[in-house]
């Protein structure tokens, strides 16, 4: 068997290897927050870019956790964290 004819299959290999690591690294999933947290983050919101909105809206995951919230002026917040970490 010549090397020319086994690189160009190690190097797709590699090249997905390298691939999906990097997807990994960059993917997110939402995170829940405490109801408090929400509240904290939301007055920050409004500190920051002065916003005048009285209200906000939790939003929520599929099992009713809190993972953010929507202000009235359209403003929405997520946490998110990435995929693979070392905490929970």
């Amino acid at each position: 068997m010549e090397i020319i004819t086994v690189l160009p299959p190690i190097g797709i290999a590699c090249t997905a290897i390298a691939a999906a690591t990097i997807s990994l690294a960059i993917a997110k999933r939402k995170t829940p927050i405490t109801r408090k947290d929400a509240d904290i983050l939301w007055k920050l919101h409004k500190q920051t870019t002065h916003c005048t909105s009285r209200k906000w809206q939790p939003q929520t995951d599929e099992l009713g956790k809190i993972t953010g919230f929507q202000c009235q002026c359209g403003y929405s917040y997520t946490q998110k964290r990435p995929l693979l970490s070392k905490t929970h």
